[in-house]
């Protein structure tokens, strides 16, 4: 799964209020309204409209659109010529399926029970005098975990910090009824009363008073054992979640306030700590060629020791050879088969050669290895003396900026939680999405 959690410190938008239902307009519409807007008259409903293939979306002026901008927009929409062609022309025309579309297709996607209570309350809803929406639309209805995650790690930034735009209330993943299909969320603000009364009558509860468009699916027969399964199975890795996440964020949170002010001391002591930096990393190359060095010579002490041990064996084995090969049993000297005392000799003479050509290798790689050792222990003590005066400076730099020292070890550490935390959050993460998942 990809770190959804964050992305070096980053975080994604925050979770806004539903949008606005669309609804069709044509362009003289469109340039009414915007004109209205921009001399400070604004109708109830605020539309969504599509003008010459675009999308113009006009939010609630409590959003802080200027006048300016509305004039502007304004400005740009075209004010049809004549009606007729030139009206259908500047609005696409429906597919087929859009104009004879009776319920959101976010529906499909709940639960079953879910699906049928909201295609129930739809079908009651359409059946009022009036109704102001062509059907209850969805705005969000089943979610991922991850998704979930997304909403309730902003919603907890802000709760803990504040900032703009202030971002809606969410569950943790794992307790929302959004992950299991269990849940809408609707546009609500034309008609919200009778969409209240109509979905309450077929089985869904306004849950969350902060949130009127929110509603949960209460009254299907899966409901209570929902809550069940979710007490029993999600409880636990969610509140781990939590714990972890918040832990996360205040990490994240300290090392962004105080990154300014380290990166603005940092570049001034930059060159200095350059060549600290510099030196150390000369140091620790230096330490590993020793490192290896002493090594290779280890394996060569070895090598000479095995050999001598190999050569004293040859020496013994060559002093106690004895010629046993005549048939008669007559010791080397009286024997009179020439051919067999001349195969011992060989084997003697051969003996005596291996002897005094290992011998000879073993010499030659004791005197290189006596010298190896003799500079090795040279540039070891070089090395000791170079480290020792690196930890001097390093110190007293250190002890000179103690301040900027202990705020470098302070960024370190949050990093390291953050990273940590993260990690943690993201295994919590797959196992809640696997709870979800199983249920059924």
């Amino acid at each position: 799964m990809r770190d959804v959690a964050m992305n070096d410190l980053g975080r994604s938008e925050r979770a806004a209020e539903p949008p606005p239902e669309p609804v069709p307009s044509s362009t003289s519409e469109m340039h009414a309204l915007l004109h209205a807007w921009a001399h400070g008259s604004w109708p109830e409903v605020v539309p969504v409209h599509l003008v010459d293939g675009l999308h113009v979306v006009l939010v609630a002026p409590e959003r802080a659109v200027s006048a300016a901008i509305a004039r502007r927009l304004a400005d740009l929409v075209p004010l049809p010529t004549a009606l007729g062609t030139n009206e259908r022309s500047a609005i696409p025309t429906p597919a087929p399926e859009e104009r004879a579309a009776t319920e959101d297709p976010a529906a499909g996607l709940l639960h079953s029970e879910a699906a049928i209570a909201y295609r129930n309350g739809n079908a009651a809803y359409l059946a009022l005098k009036n109704p102001k929406y062509k059907f209850i639309g969805i705005t969000s209805g089943r979610r991922t975990s991850a998704e979930q995650f997304v909403l309730y790690r902003d919603f907890l930034w802000w709760k803990f910090f504040g900032g703009q735009p202030k971002a809606n209330s969410a569950d943790v993943p794992g307790r929302s009824m959004h992950e299991y299909g269990f849940a809408i969320d609707i546009v609500h603000k034309a008609d919200s009363q009778r969409l209240k009364k109509t979905l309450e009558a077929n089985g869904w509860t306004a849950s969350h008073s902060p949130e009127p468009w929110h509603y949960d699916a209460t009254g299907v027969a899966s409901w209570k054992r929902l809550q069940a399964y979710v007490n029993s199975g999600a409880t636990k890795p969610s509140d781990e979640l939590r714990t972890h996440l918040t832990a996360m964020l205040k990490a994240k949170k300290l090392y962004e306030e105080n990154e300014p002010e380290y990166a603005r001391k940092k570049k001034q002591l930059k060159p200095e700590l350059d060549r600290l930096e510099n030196e150390r990393k000369s140091l620790a190359t230096r330490l590993t060629q020793l490192e290896r060095e002493q090594k290779r010579l280890q394996m060569e002490q070895g090598w000479i020791t095995t050999s001598q041990q190999k050569l004293e064996q040859m020496r013994r084995a060559y002093q106690q050879m004895t010629y046993t090969a005549c048939p008669n049993g007559q010791p080397y000297a009286e024997c009179t088969h020439n051919a067999l005392k001349q195969q011992y000799d060989n084997e003697r003479a051969a003996l005596a050669t291996k002897i005094s050509a290992l011998g000879a290798e073993i010499a030659e790689r004791r005197e290189r290895y006596e010298n190896d050792v003799t500079r090795h222990s040279a540039a070891v003590r070089l090395y000791d003396a170079d480290r020792r005066r690196y930890e001097v400076a390093a110190a007293t730099f250190r002890e000179q900026h103690a301040e900027f020292f202990r705020l470098h070890d302070q960024m370190a550490a949050w990093k390291a939680t953050y990273s940590a935390e993260e990690s943690n959050v993201n295994r919590l993460l797959g196992t809640i999405a696997s709870v979800v998942k199983a249920f059924a």
